[in-house]
């Protein structure tokens, strides 16, 4: 005499992939394996963000606070940690593009 049992298998959706990826991305930035290369703040997939995009990107960052703060907007972010999250943005953006790419999505100027 056999028991059936029942198996319920669940399906993930292509958002998985998106936050796995993400996921992957900010991993790398924050342990710095894998190569190292002066003036890189980060490599991922073999191409680099240098320093000097990271520290332009943070000061247009803190220049987008600043403005904010003067209009009397307040924004919720944690204080010393821009550098972190311009970088896990810098590598997001980059993975999404290519996920993008991968699955034939583009977007023109005029789209967005």
């Amino acid at each position: 005499m056999s028991k059936r049992s029942n198996v319920v298998v669940r399906r993930t959706s292509m958002r998985v992939v998106p936050v796995a990826a993400a996921a992957l991305a900010c991993g790398l930035a924050v342990s710095a394996c894998g190569t190292t290369q002066l003036g890189a703040a980060a490599i991922a997939g073999g191409n680099r963000i240098s320093t000097a995009t990271l520290t332009s990107e943070v000061a247009n960052l803190n220049s987008a606070y600043s403005s904010d703060k003067a209009k009397g907007i307040s924004p919720q972010r944690p204080t010393g940690q821009e550098p972190q999250q311009v970088l896990t943005w810098l590598l997001l953006f980059r993975v999404y593009n290519r996920m993008a790419s991968q699955h034939g999505i583009s977007v023109t100027t005029a789209d967005s």
